[in-house]
């Protein structure tokens, strides 16, 4: 059960201590700085307060509490904490350099300088002699399986959304999932790289194949090479964004994002749909230089299913038996409506007109069978 300290101190109980993450950064590295933070208050019985405002996340309007709840870690409020500093005599604060209204205000990139960094983040744990300790999220990182999945849940609102879109049969197990990093990432040699990499796997796990990436580009360049594969998140708002190889698509500042009409926490539950697809996956292909695959495979090989699953208050997905092998060379002879109308939905209908052969149908498209063709739904 997660407790919440009172504001200011009582009588003359010394207050308790409270540490205060500012994330400005991408998401697998904000779940290492997380796990980092949650173990130290947990050794030293401090308070968390996670403040996730930032344009990358939060947009200033969005929060780290608008999608995560914590388990069994004493938390503070940012609100709380700024009126502890406010009406207490001489509480102390580490980095010296952080003042209140710096602390209220939301994370931004001027923040990253070293002089914020203070001394939380090492590859050890010591007491810090202060009564707030804050961090920028810079510095070494020492991050805990156990507990990322015990300590965190998704509120139950984005739960529900994240199991609709991980539930049968848009998703089910035993599967493959294909990471394919692109934007500010971006490298040719990854898709072929990936390719092989799956090819180097039995048959059986080369059957059920769902691919994740935040270029449509190297999505539709994925499906045209292994036509068999499914987009596992068919709903996904990156999509709708155009192609960027400069900066990731979480960079993207609000009023972009507003052009191209996607709303910010609708493409936070798209991080979070894809992120615990690739935990929940039996087996994943992605490039190690992804922080994003390495840290949902660092989850899935040290705490399972039923583990991630606990972020979604005991959700696994279904297991269905797998389909047969689609060969390469047979896949350009076989219809599957589903999938015309999902790359309909992807690239356009004058693209998929273009691609059409004499059939009416896109070139290249394999099939799982009646009963597992799925479309876009609403």
């Amino acid at each position: 059960m997660t407790t919440t300290v009172p504001p200011p101190s009582v009588g003359s109980q010394p207050p308790q201590q409270i540490v205060i993450v500012k994330g400005c950064e991408g998401f697998a590295d904000r779940l290492q700085v997380l796990s980092h933070a949650i173990h130290y208050c947990q050794v030293h019985d401090a308070a968390l307060c996670v403040d996730w405002r930032d344009n990358m996340w939060g947009q200033g309007d969005l929060d780290f509490d608008d999608y995560f709840e914590l388990v069994g870690v004493c938390t503070a409020a940012l609100s709380d904490v700024v009126e502890r500093l406010q009406t207490e005599k001489g509480p102390t604060v580490v980095p010296s350099c952080w003042t209140v209204a710096q602390i209220e205000a939301p994370p931004d990139r001027r923040i990253l300088h070293d002089r914020y960094m203070g001394p939380l983040m090492r590859n050890t744990y010591p007491k810090i002699e202060a009564d707030v300790v804050v961090t920028n999220s810079r510095g070494k990182r020492m991050y805990h399986s156990d507990n990322l999945v015990r300590n965190i849940r998704l509120k139950k609102d984005v739960a529900a959304h994240v199991q609709k879109r991980l539930s049968a049969p848009r998703f089910t197990l035993p599967c493959t999932v294909v990471h394919l990093r692109g934007t500010d990432r971006f490298n040719k040699a990854m898709l072929e790289q990936c390719v092989a990499k799956l090819h180097a796997l039995p048959p059986h796990c080369q059957t059920r194949v769902y691919v994740v990436s935040d270029m449509k580009d190297l999505i539709e360049a994925w499906i045209r090479r292994l036509p068999h594969t499914r987009i596992l998140n068919t709903q996904s708002n990156i999509l709708r964004l155009p192609r960027e190889t400069v900066k990731g698509s979480h960079q993207y500042p609000k009023e972009v994002l507003a052009f191209y009409k996607v709303k910010k926490r609708e493409l936070n539950v798209d991080t979070l749909v894809e992120f615990l697809g690739l935990c929940l996956a039996t087996n994943a292909i992605g490039m190690s230089q992804s922080l994003f695959y390495k840290m949902s495979r660092f989850i899935h090989d040290n705490e399972g299913v039923e583990g991630i699953s606990q972020w979604l208050h005991g959700f696994q997905p279904a297991r269905t038996t797998l389909p047969a092998l689609v060969s390469e060379a047979n896949v350009g002879r076989q219809s599957n409506p589903g999938a015309k109308r999902w790359e309909a939905g992807l690239v356009g209908e004058a693209t998929l007109a273009r691609r059409a052969g004499a059939g009416g149908r896109p070139e290249g498209w394999g099939t799982f069978g009646a009963d597992e063709e799925i479309a876009p739904v609403d």
